[in-house]
């Protein structure tokens, strides 16, 4: 299977893939699967001691760090270590691709991947208990293989990517006979070691449905408690309340309508009283002039009066 990508410059899967189509079995891995797996192969040449070559592709040398701790040790170990990737020291960058090569007369291993683009990758369908991170959910399609044949061409293949070092350390390699009895035990350790991670996998997956159910049921004990608090007392109690919500809203508006009204009346009577005191000191004015002053005396006497009365508190309020 070749992705429907046209950026195979440099491909190692692309050059598998033509060569072993027919024994060589595509199907599709996210990120965090891809890790655990060449985890597990590494680990084997860890515990088992075995002095392999390693050819292997980070794409950015970012993914690299996050790794280099472990393949501190396995540099150490290693008749030699070649690191593909952007920035590292193999040189030669193959954007899209994640593999690991581990080649040994003991043990061979292979897991080689493609990353997928996004629409393409769109198209998978999720698995896992949870939601994954964009970064740990990123799509590969991709193939594993133990077939001696298939991981020395891989291993040739590479070596002649890498230079003379590289080279020279592949010659001699795939001169020394190969141990299928030690290969053997290699596979099944690996294979154990995959069954493990499955078992935990599971387990967390149980473990994850089981949190779900104990959400449910604690909600279905939550709804059932509200149904029985919601019985005919409780609603006829909440009937009242919203009556009473209604008629001291329907107060409160009645009110607000009033004191509108109010508001009105005090501002027209209390211009009708300042005009009633400009005509008052007017009319005192005009009396003045008109009637002596003894005879006016008792009216100016009433007009005063009046006045007091328009700008007093009781007439303001």
């Amino acid at each position: 299977m070749i992705p429907p990508i046209t950026n195979f410059e440099h491909s190692f899967y692309k050059e598998l893939n033509a060569e072993f189509a027919g024994r060589l079995q595509p199907h599709f891995q996210r990120k965090s699967t891809l890790i655990s797996l060449c985890h597990i192969l590494e680990d084997e040449v860890l515990a088992s001691g075995i002095s392999p070559v390693i050819f292997t592709a980070f794409q950015k040398a970012a993914y690299y760090l996050q790794e280099q701790s472990r393949y501190d040790r396995l540099q150490a170990q290693s008749r030699l270590v070649t690191v593909f990737g952007q920035d590292l020291p193999g040189g030669l960058v193959f954007e899209q691709e994640w593999f690991v090569v581990i080649n040994e007369p003991r043990f061979k291993a292979l897991l080689a991947s493609y990353e997928l683009e996004p629409a393409d990758a769109a198209t998978i369908e999720p698995t896992g208990p949870e939601p994954l991170s964009a970064e740990s959910n990123r799509q590969f399609v991709g193939f594993w293989s133990y077939d001696p044949e298939i991981v020395d061409f891989a291993t040739h293949l590479l070596a002649g990517l890498a230079g003379n070092v590289a080279r020279k350390a592949v010659d001699q390699l795939l001169q020394e006979p190969y141990q299928a009895e030690e290969q053997f035990q290699g596979v099944g350790r690996v294979s154990s070691r995959i069954l493990a991670h499955l078992d935990r996998t599971n387990l967390k997956v149980l473990n994850h449905v089981r949190h779900n159910q104990q959400l449910i049921n604690e909600l279905a004990q939550q709804t059932e408690q509200y149904n029985m608090r919601s019985g005919p007392e409780q609603l006829a109690e909440r009937q009242i309340l919203q009556q009473e919500l209604v008629r001291l809203y329907s107060e409160t508006s009645r009110s607000h309508t009033l004191l509108l009204q109010t508001t009105v009346q005090q501002a027209r009577l209390e211009k009708a009283m300042q005009a009633g005191q400009i005509f008052l000191r007017q009319a005192q004015a005009q009396l003045g002039q008109l009637i002596p002053d003894a005879q006016a005396a008792p009216v100016l006497d009433l007009l005063n009066q009046l006045q007091q009365l328009l700008a007093s508190p009781t007439g303001n309020s």
